[in-house]
This record gives C-alpha cells, structure tokens and sequence, in this order.
C-alpha cells in the first residue's frame, strides 16, 4: 500500500500479503508467510521514480479512493493473473525474439535474485532482501535461473 512506500529512505516496507480468497474487488492485506517476509527492500532512483508517478496517477484517477499503489482501472488491486495474462502478451509481441518459457510475475523476483549473485552480492543479504528463511532455497532459485 501507500503507506509501506518509505520516501526519504528510497524503500519499501514488505509487510503482507493480499488474500484474493473473497475476490479481487474483496481482496485484504493478511501478515506474510514467514517472519523473514517482514522486511525493508531498498529501491532504486528509477524504481523511486516509477512509484511517485503511479501515486500521482492514482491520486489523478481515484482521488485517494484506493490505499493499493498498484491497481487495475477500477481502483482495485491489480489481479495477479491479469498482470500475468498483460506479460504474455507483450512476450508474444516479441514474435521471434520472445522467451521460450512461461513467463509470469515470479519470473522477475528469480531474476532479481539471478542478478544479484551475479553482482556478488552475499547470499545472505539476498536472503533477507526477498524474505528466505534458508540459504538452500535461495541458492536453488539462482541455479535454476542461470541454468540456461
């Protein structure tokens, strides 16, 4: 929501889940699976930027109607097969040029996680940054996404 977006320190606080169990338009913010889910996620200048122009166009559209800083044309939480559904759209515009795997909104926090090894980060600052609980699984991500 707009109240995890942390300005003056260019963060994110990750402090929930949305459960879509009574429909989108009903969907609630419920705690995270683990402890380790609790975090502050750094943001870059450019990912600062994109968040600041999504609030304004949300405060243009829906003057203060939604809390949510990604949402659909209702105002609502986007759905997440309907973000997926948008992704395999512009994959197949690639036409030749497209990924040859499933792709969906999970495909980005492997990628990140991918990148991040790749920049010699230390596993357990990846850890902590997309909330694992254990070494095992982040290491499983990493090799699973540079397999190829």
């Amino acid at each position: 929501t707009i109240n995890d977006y942390v300005k003056n320190e260019h963060a994110i606080l990750v402090n929930g889940t949305l459960d879509y169990s009574n429909g989108y338009k009903n969907a609630t913010k419920e705690l995270p699976k683990t402890l380790a889910s609790f975090r502050k996620v750094e943001l870059s200048n450019r990912a600062v930027e994109i968040i600041e122009e999504l609030i304004l166009e949300r405060e243009i559209k829906f003057k203060e109607q939604t809390n949510y800083l990604f949402v659909g044309k209702t105002g609502n939480p986007i759905q997440v097969n309907s973000f997926n559904a948008s992704l395999k759209k512009a994959n197949e515009s690639l036409g030749k040029n497209k990924i040859n795997k499933t792709i969906s909104s999970h495909i980005f926090r492997h990628s990140h996680i991918s990148l991040l090894a790749e920049l010699n980060v230390p596993v357990k600052a990846m850890m902590e940054r997309v909330g694992h609980v254990d070494t095992e699984t982040t290491l499983k991500i990493y090799t699973h996404v540079t397999k190829k």
